[in-house]
């Protein structure tokens, strides 16, 4: 049995090189290894808000559905991102890549990635996170309405699911900067 799945796992590996899955991988495939469970999340409010959209109806069953193929959406970026993590992974291991950033460069180059990667660090997850949850919150508050027999439109929902956000992150900001008074700890610290 043991010799039936490591054949299976070669031929695996040659169609694999055969693709080109020897290559190194590219700036998107880095960033979904190093975070699958932030592009499945991305992917399922993307995969829900689509497929609420396109549905005929406006009953609780289309919403369930759309719902659950968000979910089923996520759920398979997910899986796709986790293997090319054991791919990328398995290409340090075989030498055949040396990771992100392995090159050398001048140091006005190397300041300038370096302030640049702080930004996209800082902004994108964060606006990605935002926005997946404001979809969430949105398709959370629509699906209320029409269980309780008070539906609502949805650019409603967005805005006062906008709404909660902005007052969370507000609430969230004065809770550090709070923390940070009575620890002398930099309110930035940790992210």
């Amino acid at each position: 049995m043991a010799k039936w799945g490591r054949s299976a796992a070669d031929v695996f590996r040659s169609v694999d090189r055969a693709l080109g899955g020897q290559r190194a991988p590219t700036r998107p495939q880095r960033w979904a290894a190093r975070h699958p469970i932030a592009l499945g999340l991305y992917a399922s409010a993307a995969f829900a808000l689509f497929l609420l959209g396109v549905s005929p109806g406006e009953g609780l069953t289309d919403a369930l559905i759309a719902l659950l193929g968000g979910a089923v959406g996520g759920l398979l970026f997910s899986l796709t991102a986790m293997a090319e993590r054991g791919r990328q992974r398995r290409l340090k291991r075989l030498g055949l890549w040396n990771g992100p950033g392995r090159h050398a460069s001048s140091g006005r180059r190397r300041a300038t990635h370096a302030a640049r990667a702080a930004l996209t660090r800082v902004r994108w997850p964060l606006l990605g996170a935002w926005a997946a949850w404001w979809a969430f919150l949105t398709a959370v508050l629509w699906l209320l309405g029409l269980v309780t027999g008070q539906p609502a439109d949805l650019p409603g929902c967005a805005a006062f699911a906008l709404l909660v956000i902005i007052l969370g992150e507000i609430g969230d900001r004065l809770r550090r900067r709070r923390a940070a008074r009575r620890t002398g700890v930099p309110t930035n610290a940790g992210e």
